[in-house]
């Protein structure tokens, strides 16, 4: 994938998150919010589905099984179409892909609105999943192509930026919504985002398609064109002999799927351990449980009134959205980064889950309440200055050109096919384990998480992608200090020349 590179400052150029984004050229950052809305519909069914599924259980007899299958089965349908775009995108261009993934989505969101049994919200729920994984992918390979690479991790955060936002709004949707009638409240909250997406479909239109993806079409002219719209004009003919040139290697290069599981690099092969583990564990600590079942968290706490249960969903989700923005202050601070930030998520979201599981044996109802809501604040606070979008930033960069692409679908596969197991086993593992015990071993995971990631995990700020590429090669062992090697390799870059 080549990166535009329209401004010094080199790929990973270290300027923050607020900086960056109002760097950007006014239609760079609305091609880029435009495409980015279908990563907000993943945001918006996990905050709604939350609150949609009080109701639905109720109106259409759902047995515990049931709820959570329904619940779970979309992350792991859009596990299976985040591996879709490097069929489609080649063929047909990134808007294309995603104009294909909103129809979709909106067909699934539908079909789950209008259902009268399991069976048809099952079909409609699969297909919404295919529709958000094929168009999250999508959506992000888009941002990191049209953007400039100096700006490159502003646009790779705003995944999470999205996401959360979407979460926010999903809540809200379930609060605004419940005092309805029950038979039909939570259609509503299912068909809300159609007329929306039916408008995307339109704005979608109206956007150009990545430079590198017209290059590949023989279709420089048009791509000098979106270059001007996006770039600054001086660098305007330099950036397209860099795409021209990249393709070229790229074209030399063996960018296969089997080339990159089973003939890897070491380099390639590095950055997929680094990459599979922190999106693995970003869902395997129990942070899709939270976010889709507040309701019954709280329920086991003593929480009776659905509308307190929803309007605490709709604080964790506030809660969450301010977290990323803080985190993204610091991922490209001088004193912090992606490595400490990662970890003091994780330290905290570890603490929160602790917290939460000795709510359920407090000796008042009261004393419970209060520490869930405590322990609650803190996990969603933890998890999004940290855990969610470092997660995403190191994926995005911790592989070569070459795999980029195929680097970013493994990782969304992996991420979301976790996050639908973690989410369709809750209500069983809670019953199984009890309310205390199920919060108890996602402290153990998280505590895995801990030692691994700072283990393994690298510090990749202020080191360009291809400094990155040459530590993650320079040991053939991934059990060797890949961490003090990039530490080395950063005060190397950094020194005055």
């Amino acid at each position: 994938m080549a990166v535009l590179k329209c401004e010094d400052g080199g790929e990973n150029g270290g300027t923050v998150f607020y900086k960056q984004i109002f760097t950007l050229k006014a239609y760079t950052l609305r091609a880029i919010l435009i495409a980015s809305t279908v990563i907000l519909f993943l945001g918006y069914d996990q905050g709604i589905i939350s609150g949609a599924i009080l109701f639905i259980r109720e109106e259409l007899n759902f047995s515990e099984v049931q709820t959570e299958i329904a619940i779970g089965v979309l992350n792991i349908a859009a596990a299976f179409g985040g591996l879709l775009p490097s069929l489609f995108i080649p063929a047909y261009g990134s808007i294309w892909t995603i104009f294909i993934a909103v129809v979709i989505y909106t067909l699934g969101m539908t079909l789950i609105a209008t259902s009268f049994n399991f069976t048809i919200v099952m079909i409609g729920r699969i297909i919404t999943g295919v529709g958000v994984g094929l168009g999250f992918t999508s959506g992000a390979l888009y941002g990191v192509e049209i953007a400039p690479a100096n700006d490159r991790g502003a646009v790779t955060s705003f995944i999470e930026v999205a996401i959360n936002a979407g979460l926010f709004m999903g809540y809200l949707s379930a609060l605004a919504l419940f005092g309805l009638p029950s038979e039909y409240n939570w259609r509503l909250m299912m068909g809300a985002p159609v007329p929306p997406s039916l408008w995307l479909l339109y704005l979608l239109r109206t956007l150009p398609e990545s430079p590198r993806w017209l290059v590949s079409k023989g279709k420089a002219q048009e791509a000098r064109e979106m270059l001007l719209a996006t770039c600054q004009e001086a660098e305007v003919d330099g950036t397209l002999r860099d795409i021209q040139e990249t393709q070229d290697l790229e074209q030399a290069e063996d960018d296969s799927w089997k080339k990159m599981l089973f003939d890897a690099s070491v380099p390639v092969r590095h950055a997929v351990y680094i990459a599979l583990l922190v999106v693995f564990f970003q869902q395997a600590t129990g942070s899709e449980a939270l976010v889709m079942y507040i309701p019954e968290i709280l329920k086991d706490d003593g929480v009776e009134s659905e509308s307190i249960k929803l309007a605490a969903a709709a604080y964790v989700g506030l809660v969450k959205t301010l977290g990323v923005f803080f985190g993204l202050a610091l991922i490209d601070n001088p004193n912090w980064g992606r490595r400490p930030l990662l970890l003091s998520s994780i330290a905290g979201v570890g603490i929160s889950q602790a917290l939460l599981a000795s709510s359920f044996v407090m000796p008042t109802k009261g004393l419970a309440i209060g520490v869930a809501g405590v322990a609650i604040t803190g996990f969603a606070g933890s998890f999004s200055f940290g855990m969610g979008p470092v997660t995403w930033v190191i994926a995005g960069e911790i592989f070569p050109r070459s795999q980029r692409s195929n680097g970013l679908s493994l990782c969304m596969f992996a991420n979301r096919f976790t996050s639908g197991v973690v989410a369709a086993t809750f209500l069983s593992m809670k019953t199984i384990m009890t309310p205390p015990g199920i919060f108890g071993f996602y402290t153990a995971v998280t505590a895995l998480f801990f030692y691994l990631a700072h283990r393994y995990v690298p510090e990749t700020k202020g080191l360009s992608l291809e400094r990155i590429q040459k530590v993650l090669g320079s040991s053939a062992a991934f059990e060797d200090d890949l961490v003090g090697l990039m530490e080395a390799h950063a005060a190397e870059e950094a020194a005055p020349p």
